[in-house]
C-alpha cells in the first residue's frame, strides 16, 4: 500500500509538472510580438532597400553623429541622419521631450536603426509630484528610469532596431558616480525593453579602469580623446566613441543581408522581389531566360518534395492532461480538477532529418538536460537546459548518472562544494594524501 501511494505521488508530480510546464511555454510564446520573433536584430527588408539611421542624443549627440557617418559612408545602402539636439536634456521635457518628439519621427518617416546617447547632460534635479529630488534619490531613479523606458519605446514603435551607448568614465569622482548610476538605469531598461546596450567605458580609461584624457585613436596612434573639463571629447574622441555601435551594427547588418538573400521556395516573381531581378533591364528579362528560371525553380521544388517525404514529416501530436488541484481554503469541495491541453505541432522533415543527425553517432555533440523547477515567487514553471562536459564528450557512463547527482548540477544547482579526487592540484587537504610519485629526471 506505501508503495502504491508513493509511485501514485509520484506520478501526479510529474504530470503537474508537465502541465506547468505547458502552460507556461504556451503564455510565453504568446507574449512574444512578430516583431520580436525575427530571426535578425535588423530587418532584412527595410524601406526602398536603404537602412535609414536616426541619432538621437543630447550634448553627445552631435559628435556621435559625425563619428557615424564617417563610419558608415562607405555603406551605400545606409544613410545616417542626425536627430540629436546638443542643449537638450532626457531629465527634464524642455525644450525637447524626447519620448513625444522620437515618436513623431517614426510616425512621419519611419527608421530601421536608432542610435541613442544620453546622460551627460541628466546629472540634475527633476520634478516630482511638485517636487525637486536630487540626482541619485530613490525617487530620482524611479523617475529617470520612465523616462528612460519611454524613450526606448518610443524608438521601437516601428519596429526599429535600438542601440543605447552608455557614457564613458569622467573626471571628476562626483561626476563619475552619477555617471555610473545613469548607465545602470540605462543598462537595465534596453535589456527589458529588446534593445542592445554598448559599453564604451574601457576606450576612454586606464588598466585599472580610472579616467585618461588620452588613448589610442582609430589608428592605434595615442591621442587626446577628452577635452579639459574631462566630461566632452574630441573629434578623435567622438570617432571612437562612435565606432563602438558601428562594428556592431555592421555585424547584425551582415545578418540582415545574409537573410534577406536566401532563397525563397515560390516562383519567379517572388523571387524577383528579393533579387531585385526586375530591374536589371529587358534584356536580361527576356521570354527564354524567364521560362529557363520557371523551369529550374519547379525542378528545386521537385527535389525538395522528394528529400523531404524520404525524411517523413511527423505528425502533429496532441495531448489531454487532467490535473486535480486542491480547492481554495474555506470551499466545500475539497478538490478541484483542471484539464489541460498540450499541442505539438507538426515537425517537418527538414526538422526531422536535423534531428537525427544532431543524435547520430557520427557526431559527439549531445542535447543539453532539460531540468524543470517552479519559480519560488510566482509559481510560474521553467525548463533550463544544461549540457556538461560528460555530455559533450559522449561517454555512455552520462545516461547512468542520474541529473540530480550529476557534477555541474550538484555545482551550479545545489551549490554544494564538490570533494577534489586526492593527489589532484585542487586538493588541498592536509596533511597530504596518497599522490602519484612524480616522473624522474633523467638527467639528474
Amino acid at each position: 500500500m506505501g508503495l502504491h501511494t508513493s509511485r501514485q505521488r509520484g506520478h501526479n508530480r510529474r504530470t503537474a509538472f508537465a502541465a506547468i510546464t505547458a502552460t507556461t511555454a504556451a503564455l510565453f510564446a504568446a507574449s512574444i510580438s512578430p516583431a520580436e520573433a525575427d530571426t535578425t536584430f535588423i530587418s532584412p527588408f527595410p524601406r526602398d532597400n536603404v537602412y535609414r539611421v536616426f541619432v538621437f542624443g543630447d550634448a553627445y549627440g552631435p559628435g556621435l553623429f559625425q563619428g557615424l557617418r564617417t563610419g558608415m559612408k562607405v555603406d551605400t545602402d545606409v544613410r545616417v541622419e542626425n536627430h540629436a539636439v546638443a542643449n537638450s536634456r532626457l531629465a527634464r521635457p524642455r525644450p525637447v521631450n524626447w519620448p513625444a518628439l522620437i515618436k513623431k519621427k517614426a510616425d512621419a518617416t519611419p527608421f530601421d536603426i536608432a542610435v541613442l546617447t544620453f546622460g551627460v547632460s541628466d546629472r540634475v534635479s527633476m520634478r516630482v509630484d511638485g517636487r525637486r529630488v536630487a540626482v541619485g534619490t530613490p525617487a530620482w531613479r524611479d523617475a529617470y528610469r520612465n523616462r528612460v523606458a519611454a524613450t526606448i519605446r518610443a524608438a521601437r514603435s516601428g519596429n526599429a532596431a535600438v542601440y543605447w551607448l552608455g557614457l564613458p568614465v569622467m573626471r571628476g569622482p562626483r561626476t563619475n558616480a552619477d555617471t555610473r548610476t545613469i548607465n545602470a538605469i540605462a543598462r537595465e531598461q534596453v535589456f527589458r525593453l529588446g534593445g542592445k546596450y554598448i559599453d564604451t567605458s574601457d576606450g576612454f580609461s586606464t588598466a585599472d579602469g580610472s579616467f585618461s584624457p588620452y588613448g589610442p585613436d582609430l589608428s592605434g596612434q595615442t591621442r587626446r580623446l577628452r577635452t579639459k573639463d574631462g566630461v566632452y571629447m574630441t573629434g578623435r574622441g567622438y570617432r571612437k566613441f562612435a565606432h563602438y555601435v558601428e562594428r556592431l551594427i555592421r555585424r547584425d547588418l551582415t545578418i540582415a543581408r545574409a537573410e534577406r538573400d536566401v532563397p525563397l521556395a515560390g516562383d519567379v516573381n517572388e523571387q524577383a522581389q528579393v533579387h531585385r531581378l526586375a530591374k536589371r533591364g529587358t534584356r536580361s528579362d527576356s521570354t527564354e531566360t524567364a521560362a529557363a528560371r520557371r523551369s529550374e525553380a519547379a525542378r528545386r521544388r521537385d527535389q525538395n518534395a522528394r528529400a523531404m517525404a524520404a525524411a517523413g514529416d511527423h505528425k502533429a501530436e496532441h495531448a489531454t492532461v487532467r490535473v486535480t488541484l486542491p480547492a481554495k481554503s474555506g470551499a466545500s469541495n475539497s478538490r478541484r480538477v483542471v484539464q489541460l491541453r498540450i499541442v505539438r505541432p507538426p515537425l517537418p522533415a527538414v526538422v526531422v532529418g536535423h534531428i537525427r543527425r544532431r543524435g547520430s553517432r557520427a557526431t559527439s555533440a549531445r542535447l543539453g538536460r532539460n531540468l524543470i523547477g517552479i519559480s519560488p515567487k510566482d509559481g510560474a514553471g521553467y525548463v533550463n537546459s544544461i549540457a556538461s562536459g560528460l555530455d559533450a564528450s559522449g561517454n555512455a557512463f552520462a545516461s547512468r548518472v542520474s541529473v540530480t547527482q550529476s557534477p555541474y548540477y550538484r555545482a551550479l544547482i545545489k551549490g554544494e562544494t564538490l570533494r577534489p579526487r586526492a593527489g589532484r592540484t585542487d586538493d588541498f587537504t592536509w596533511p597530504p594524501q596518497d599522490r602519484a610519485p612524480l616522473p624522474s629526471n633523467p638527467g639528474s
